[in-house]
């Protein structure tokens, strides 16, 4: 059977005793990505805060007055598949970078910077 998934290249790190990854990623795949959750479920479910609409065309203006230049914090999310880490070597530093594999029925759950990342999209 075909698996479809998700391959981004990742530096891997260690909290608590959990792996965690950072990204970077083309702004056009964010909305696959990062579906904007259901507003109809409550907000510790969807654990994000309702889009405020002001906020989204202040944030989107920033973007499109710096073009260049614009500058944002990480966006924070959870997987809820099983994902699988191929790390690019075998010793040192070369054992934290390398690609991570995210099987495509699988959620990402944005927990914080929700609104930069619908900003980024209508941007």
């Amino acid at each position: 059977m075909m698996v479809f998934e998700y391959i981004l290249p990742v530096i891997r790190g260690i909290q608590g005793e959990r792996e965690y990854y950072v990204s970077m990623c083309p702004l056009g795949i964010l909305p696959k990505l990062f579906p904007l959750p259901d507003e109809r479920i409550n907000s510790f479910q969807r654990s994000q805060r309702r889009l405020n609409k002001g906020r989204l065309r202040k944030i989107c203006q920033y973007i499109l007055e710096n073009r260049q230049d614009y500058v944002f914090s990480a966006i924070t999310a959870s997987i809820d598949a099983d994902t699988t880490f191929e790390a690019v070597g075998e010793v040192a530093e070369t054992r934290k970078i390398g690609r991570l594999r995210i099987p495509m029925e699988g959620s990402l759950t944005i927990h914080d910077r929700l609104h930069r990342r619908v900003a980024m999209e209508m941007a």
